[in-house]
């Protein structure tokens, strides 16, 4: 089972509410000789339609960090930003482009 670190949440009131949930989600790779532990960003997003009804979409985008400082810092802004799942992947590659 893996281990994934709850950064927090977000909420939207439209057409129902939406929660969005985000995570950092460490990945070990273990190769001879070395052990290297990359980190990960899922955002879940959770709609709740009047009635009750839940309608949820996740999406997990692997390996993007090499330390866990620069993936909360990431999972930080994009939780003040409300980052939906169907955004995450054009996020991370700005993000990335403009840090390099």
């Amino acid at each position: 089972m893996r281990n994934e670190i709850f950064c927090g949440s977000a909420s939207i009131v439209k057409n129902g509410k939406i929660l969005l949930e985000y995570y950092i989600v460490p990945q070990y790779i273990h190769e001879d000789y070395c052990n290297i532990r990359q980190y990960g960003i899922k955002v879940k997003k959770t709609l709740v339609k009047d009635g009750g009804a839940r309608i949820t979409e996740t999406k997990e985008i692997s390996n993007v960090f090499y330390d866990e400082k620069s993936a909360r810092k990431f999972a930080e802004l994009i939780m003040k930003n409300k980052v939906t799942p169907v955004t995450l992947t054009d996020v991370v590659e700005d993000y990335i482009v403009s840090t390099v």
